[in-house]
C-alpha cells in the first residue's frame, strides 16, 4: 500500500470553516458546482468501502441535495466547505480534499502565517509549545482559551464535521498540524488574532501573523531530528542509550531508497551485536505511515517465525482508478505484459485495475506472507515498541503485526490508525473548482483485526503529560527505560 508520508499535510485544507468573508474570494458558478458534485459521486465509487460509517442513502442524499440547491454562484471557500463535509462523511484519513497550491500561496503571501506552534491534547486543551516570532509576548506553555472571542471548545466543535479521521485523538493531531490553515479558513482573511490565554493569569493579546518567508525560515531552523531525517530522505536513526539498550527510530515507512534502508539495518544490527545490546527499543511515535512492506525487513531481524505484514487487502476496481493509471502511466498501461507493476518497495496489481470488472473487490492475502528468513546479526534480546496517537497508517499496521505475533512489548498510547483502514490513495482534480481530491482505493486489514475501528492498544499504557510535551521532555522513553531496569534487576535477583 502506498501511504503518503505527507498524509498530515495532504489533509491540510480539509478541516476548518465557519463564516467567511465572501467578498474576499472568487465565486464558483452553479454550473461548476453541479459538475463537481457529479464528479465527486463518481470518485466516491472508487473508494473500497465508502458506506462503512454512513449509509449509501445518507451520503448520496447529502450530495444530491447539494446538486439540487446549486442554483446560484457561491463563495469558493463556502463551496469548499460543502465538498469537505461530504468527503468527511467517509471517515477515512487517507481520503481528503484540498485547495489549489496557487490559492494557498496567495493566502500565505498576502496574510502571512500564524507565529505560534500549538499542541491540542486528548482533553481538547490547546497549548502554546513554541513561537516562531520573538515579538510574540505569549509565554511558552500558556493555555489558549479563546480566539477572536471563540472558545477553543467551540472552535474544535465547529471544525470537526470537516475533518477526515478515524479516531478522535488523531483528529486532534491533524488540527494542531494544520492550525494556521484552520485559522484563516475559520475566521477568513486576517493579519492578526485576538488570543485569550492563561499563564500565571488570564490575559488577552493581539497576535500578528508573520511573513511567510520569515515563518518558513524560522520553522526550518527549529526542525527536530525527525524532520531533518525526513528532508534527507532517510527517515530512520539508531542510538545506543546505555551499555545494554539501543533504540531504532523509524520516523516514516516511506523511504527514498530501499537499498539505503537495508544498508542502515545491516549496519545497525551489526553494531547492536558487537556492543552486546540486550534490550532494543523500536520507536514509531510521530510516524504517519508509508509502505507496510518495509516493515518486513525489520521484523526479520527481531523474529525467526512466520508472520504477515498485513492480514489482507481489498483493491476496488473503478473507472476513476483506471483512468488515473491511463493518464499518469500511459506507456506502462500500453505495454503491460506482467500481472503486476512492481516498484522497488511494493506492488500494485495494475492488471486487476485495468482488466477486472468495475466495482469488483480484488482480495490479496498471500502477498503479505513472510516465512522465516535468516538475516545477519539477528537480534535475540527483548524488544519494546513505542507508539503514540501520531502512529498512523503503516505505523499502526506495524504495531498490529508486532503485537499479533508477540514480538515484544508495546509501551505508550493507542495508535491513531485503526485495525482496518484504507490506503493507496490517488489524486484527481475537480473540473469546476480545481479542488484536488485524494481518494483511497484499497481496504487494508491489519493482522489480528478483531476490533476494526480501534487503534492498536499498547501492553503498557503511558501518555506523556502536557507539561512534558511543552518542555520537550521524553517521559515515555524514560518510562520504558525504567521498565528495562526493573527487568534487569529482577533477572539479577
Amino acid at each position: 500500500m502506498r501511504h503518503s508520508i505527507n498524509i498530515i499535510f495532504s489533509l491540510v485544507s480539509l478541516f476548518c470553516f465557519t463564516t467567511l468573508q465572501a467578498q474576499d474570494f472568487k465565486t464558483i458558478s452553479a454550473k461548476k458546482q453541479q459538475k463537481d458534485w457529479k464528479q465527486l459521486k463518481h470518485l466516491i465509487e472508487a473508494h473500497p468501502d465508502p458506506y462503512r460509517h454512513h449509509t449509501e442513502a445518507f451520503v448520496q442524499g447529502f450530495i444530491n441535495d447539494k446538486i439540487e440547491s446549486a442554483v446560484t454562484e457561491i463563495d469558493e471557500l463556502l463551496f469548499y466547505k460543502q465538498i469537505s463535509q461530504a468527503i468527511a462523511l467517509l471517515k477515512d484519513g487517507h481520503t481528503s480534499v484540498y485547495l489549489s497550491e496557487n490559492f494557498e500561496k496567495s493566502l500565505r503571501d498576502s496574510y502571512g502565517m500564524f507565529p505560534l506552534k500549538v499542541y491540542l491534547n486528548n482533553q481538547h486543551e490547546l497549548y502554546v509549545i513554541d513561537t516562531y516570532d520573538d515579538s510574540v509576548t505569549i509565554p511558552k506553555g500558556s493555555r489558549i482559551l479563546s480566539i477572536n472571542g471563540v472558545s477553543v471548545d467551540s472552535f474544535i466543535t465547529a471544525v470537526d464535521p470537516y475533518v477526515s479521521y478515524e479516531r478522535q485523538a488523531f483528529r486532534n493531531v491533524v488540527i494542531q498540524h494544520t492550525f494556521n490553515d484552520c485559522l484563516w479558513l475559520h475566521f477568513g482573511r486576517q493579519n492578526a488574532y485576538d488570543i485569550e490565554y492563561s499563564s500565571l493569569k488570564t490575559e488577552q493579546v493581539s497576535v500578528s501573523n508573520m511573513k511567510y518567508k520569515d515563518w518558513k525560515s524560522a520553522t526550518k531552523a527549529k526542525r527536530d531530528e525527525r524532520e531533518k531525517q525526513m528532508v534527507k530522505g532517510r527517515p530512520y536513526a539508531y542510538e545506543t542509550l546505555d551499555e545494554k539498550t539501543g533504540i531504532i527510530k523509524i520516523f516514516s515507512f516511506s523511504v527514498e531508497s530501499l537499498e539505503k534502508y537495508d544498508f542502515f539495518l545491516n549496519k545497525t544490527f551489526k553494531e547492536i551485536a558487537e556492543n552486546d545490546i540486550k534490550y532494543l527499543i523500536i520507536d514509531v511515535r510521530g510516524n504517519f505511515g508509508g509502505w507496510p512492506k518495509i516493515s518486513s525487513e525489520l521484523f526479520h531481524r527481531i523474529s525467526n517465525q512466520y508472520f504477515k505484514t498485513t492480514a489482507a487487502s481489498q483493491l476496488k476496481v473503478s473507472v476513476a482508478y483506471r483512468d488515473y493509471f491511463k493518464t499518469r502511466y500511459p506507456d506502462l498501461v500500453h505495454h503491460l505484459v506482467n500481472n503486476h507493476y512492481t516498484s522497488s518497495i511494493h506492488g500494485i496489481n495494475i492488471m486487476a485495475v485495468m482488466k477486472e470488472k468495475i466495482g469488483q473487490l480484488v482480495t490479496e492475502t498471500d502477498e503479505f506472507n513472510e516465512p522465516p528468513s535468516e538475516r545477519n546479526y539477528e537480534f535475540e534480546g527483548k524488544v519494546f515498541l513505542l507508539t503514540d496517537r501520531n502512529s498512523y497508517s503503516a505505523a499502526s499496521n506495524f504495531a498490529a503485526t508486532f503485537k499479533c505475533y508477540q514480538m515484544g512489548t508495546i509501551i505508550g498510547e493507542e495508535t491513531g490508525g485503526t485495525h482496518i483502514f484504507h490506503a493507496n490513495a490517488f489524486n484527481e482534480k475537480l473540473g469546476g473548482s480545481q479542488f484536488s481530491v485524494r481518494m483511497a482505493s484499497t481496504k487494508v486489514f491489519a493482522t489480528c483485526y478483531d476490533q476494526a475501528d480501534d487503534g492498536i492498544k499498547p501492553h503498557i499504557a503511558f501518555s506523556p503529560s502536557t507539561i512534558d510535551v511543552i518542555n520537550d521532555f521524553d517521559s515515555q522513553l524514560n518510562y520504558a527505560l525504567r521498565i528495562i531496569k526493573k527487568i534487569e534487576k529482577e533477572l539479577k535477583e
